[in-house]
């Protein structure tokens, strides 16, 4: 049996864009035959989150940003985490994004203390991160705080240094 060159064109074709369409979601990060966790966090600002962006436990990626999807009135932003790692994660962990000026935002997964994990399409607890400000406050409050109590400590100082003096000093001033 001979197969016409049209033929073998269309199967090479149809081959060509089935491969092209799974590399693409490929690089986009998403897998279709895995036996991934998905998880979905809502938000009210997803400061800057996309697709492919990393999931972080404990300083380590274990998955990526699936989805980000919206309703009509922006008010709620909800975001589908695919977590790679064959990992347990308590109901009561909390999803923040945080924001990196220097590289990619991220989603940080603070892990709770609940007996019971997450399944594979249940919702995760969320919370709004200040963003790098209030990172840098956090570590600029305790210097502030250290700062304060040294100079109490030199006021009080000098306060007792100037009692020692002389009460008759004290009125000598240099014109």
């Amino acid at each position: 049996m001979k197969i016409s060159n049209e033929t073998k064109v269309g199967a090479i074709t149809v081959i060509s864009v089935a491969l092209l369409i799974l590399g693409f979601n490929f690089l986009k990060g998403k897998k279709l035959w895995s036996k991934d966790t998905m998880i979905t966090g809502k938000y009210g600002n997803v400061q800057g989150l996309q697709n492919s962006n990393p999931v972080i436990i404990n300083g380590l990626q274990v998955g990526t940003v699936y989805k980000i999807t919206t309703e009509k009135d922006m008010r709620e932003i909800l975001v589908d985490l695919n977590i790679t790692k064959d990992i347990d994660i308590p109901k009561n962990s909390i999803a923040i994004i945080k924001s990196n000026p220097l590289g990619t935002t991220s989603v940080e997964i603070k892990l709770g203390d609940a007996v019971e994990n997450l399944k594979d399409k249940d919702i995760i607890l969320t919370e709004t991160s200040g963003g790098i400000f209030d990172d840098v406050l956090k570590k600029v409050d305790p210097v502030l705080y250290e700062v304060r109590k040294a100079v109490s400590n030199v006021d009080t100082l000098l306060n007792s240094f100037n009692t020692i003096l002389d009460p008759r000093a004290k009125g000598n001033i240099a014109e």
